[in-house]
């Protein structure tokens, strides 16, 4: 059938209930001026099998228009090159539920949406072992678009097809399609959603990958105005975004990922996923895992902002990377919960190799883990700085390095992070080992133990500086070196208070247990430091000139230095036990 002409259906039209069958036709260089360049179906059911749609044109459905109830099966038909505002291979409508096994869509465009095919108005589609390729939309869905539609797709693939919006499929306005292993390999969308798109839709996603796509938000996808997609043991891999490489999520959106993997995807922020919402609204990953993904900016893994709220279980962070948080970026207010999460050999070009908190925000972090993570700046495993204001319970920090301050974690410009029972082991810094605290932060620190931490200069187990007031309480500082306070150094107008915390065998040039100095205003109460060594004095405490130190009700015993064993330098000790004794009121 070809070069037909008419306002419905140029090559073919079937209406009122009509079935017909056709096999291995074609239909060449027909148009439409309202639906159906090829073929319009109108309450009816055709079925086709292995019948070819080229070139053909309307303003609804180039190849084939389908709506008011039609039920078309179409076994192992192409569609080539036709084109329309709207469906550039095939429209449906109108509670319409074509049935589509093995067809092929190529080279099809839409100067609205659908390059490929689109779905509307309760439309539900089925689509199985078909393809997409090189389709394209100048608005949304160059592969396919879903508005208000239900359709089912199982084994199809998208390759090759463009957009503005959602260069593979674009799905909006509670439109809820189910997608079963379906692929989407190097989609393009020039503004969001390379492979797909969600805006108000709440598609539903098993076993699908999306490989190789590109936008300026979400590479692999995109959610927005209050979309809630389900993703379950799907991947996303070497997608690419300006926002979001494998994902991007704002505007009130509340995706949920189930067992996926988000791999080598690439982004300024966000390399796998980029996310801004209300706390209203939440980002749920359960049991996903975070590989290999690159930020230029903030958030190698994920970068969260905007008062959201994401939530994540059992989820693994390994050898992600960005300038600020190289696992993670919470900024702008977000307040992420982590739950069993795990960062590995994740690195950040300036802070938080793991986690880096700002910008006034509050992640919880609870039994997480930071292993092997790498800050060129501050804070090797977690950085927090801003005003922000992070909770961590049972967390163990081990083995991270950061090449200025705090290689298990740094608090700095105001943050006052609390944590409770987190252990920090074999840390390693130029200051402060397992942690360091400047710039009037404020950390509190519950039940804590650092062991084996370095610091090439300042506090193997803890640096304080910059008038910054951590709080300890019940913690123990073990077998942790440096330069300068081999348990903790103290300096520059810092006031830490210090209550019920033990020191031993830690091991310095400087103050074995501590070294206090610039004006640094420590206070111990309850606390004991035994068997710390340094090398030149202060075993137990080194005091600077300028130093201010209290100490009541502690115990200073079996340290060792050349000059003061115990205590070197200026500390006002009451009610304390030190060895060889020590003036003071109270001092036994």
């Amino acid at each position: 059938v070809a070069n037909g002409n008419s306002n419905h259906g140029g090559g073919m039209a079937c209406w009122d209930s009509s079935s017909p069958t056709l096999k291995n036709c074609t239909f060449t260089n027909n148009s439409a001026a309202y639906k159906g360049g090829g073929i319009s179906c109108l309450s009816s059911s055709p079925t086709l099998e292995n019948c070819a749609f080229t070139n053909n044109s309307a303003n609804n459905g180039g190849g084939i228009d389908c709506r008011d109830n039609s039920s078309p099966s179409l076994v192992s038909c192409t569609f080539t090159n036709n084109a329309a505002t709207y469906g550039g291979g095939m429209y449906s409508r109108d509670t319409s539920s074509p049935t589509l096994d093995n067809c092929v869509f190529t080279d099809n465009s839409a100067t609205n949406s659908g390059g490929g095919m689109y779905s509307r108005d309760t439309s539900s589609p089925s689509i199985d072992n078909c393809t997409f390729e090189n389709n394209r939309a100048d608005y949304k869905g160059g592969g396919m678009a879903c508005l208000s539609s239900a359709p089912t797709l199982i084994n199809c693939m998208f390759t090759g097809n463009t957009a503005n919006h959602g260069g593979g499929i674009s799905c909006r306005d509670n439109s809820s399609p189910t997608l079963d292993s379906c692929t989407f390999t190097n989609n393009t969308a020039f503004d969001d959603g390379g492979g797909m798109a969600c805006s108000a839709g709440s598609p539903t996603l098993d076993n699908c990958a999306f490989t190789d796509n590109l936008a300026n938000y979400g590479g692999g996808i995109a959610c927005e105005s209050n979309s809630s997609p389900t993703l379950d043991n799907c991947t996303l891999k070497s997608n690419t975004a300006n926002y979001g490489g494998g994902m991007a999520c704002w505007d009130s959106s509340s995706p949920t990922l189930n067992s996926c993997t988000l791999k080598s995807n690439t982004a300024n922020h966000g390399g796998g996923i980029y996310y801004i919402s209300p706390s209203s609204t939440v980002l749920q990953l359960n049991a996903c895992t975070f590989t290999n993904n690159v930020a230029t900016y903030h958030g190698g893994g994920i970068s969260c902002g905007g008062y959201s709220s994401a939530s994540l279980d059992s989820c693994t962070f390994t050898d992600n990377s960005a300038v600020h948080g190289g696992g993670i970026a919470c900024k702008d207010n977000s307040s992420p919960t982590l739950d069993n999460c795990a960062f590995t050999n994740n690195t950040a070009t300036e802070d938080g190799g793991g986690v880096a908190c700002g910008d006034s925000s509050s992640a919880s972090l609870d039994s997480c883990t930071f292993t092997n993570n790498t800050a060129t700046e501050d804070g090797g495993g977690m950085a927090c700085g801003d005003s922000s204001s992070a909770s961590l319970v049972s967390c163990t920090f081990t083995s991270n390095t950061a090449t200025e301050d705090g290689g298990g974690i740094s608090c700095g410009d105001s943050s006052s992070p609390t944590l409770d029972g987190c252990m920090f082991t074999d840390n390693t810094a130029n200051h402060g080992g397992g942690a360091y605290s400047k710039d009037t932060s404020s950390p509190t620190l519950d039940n804590g133990t650092f062991t084996n931490n370095f610091a090439q200069r300042h506090g193997g187990g803890i640096s304080c500086v910059g008038s910054s007031s951590p709080t300890l309480k019940n913690c123990t500082l073990t077998n942790n070196t440096a330069t300068y306070g081999g348990g903790m150094a103290c300096g520059d107008s810092s006031s830490a208070s210090l209550d019920s915390c033990t020191f031993m065998d830690n091991t310095a040039n400087h103050g074995g247990g501590m070294a206090c100095g610039d004006f640094s205003s420590p206070t111990l109460k309850n606390c004991t430091l035994t068997n710390n060594t340094a090398h030149a004095d202060g075993g137990g405490i080194s005091c600077g000139s300028s130093s201010s130190p209290t100490a009541e009700n502690c115990i200073l015993w079996d340290n060792d230095a050349p000059n003061g064993a115990e205590i070197n330098g200026p500390a006002a000790v009451t009610y304390s036990d030190v060895k060889g004794g020590w003036a003071g009121t109270g001092n036994i």
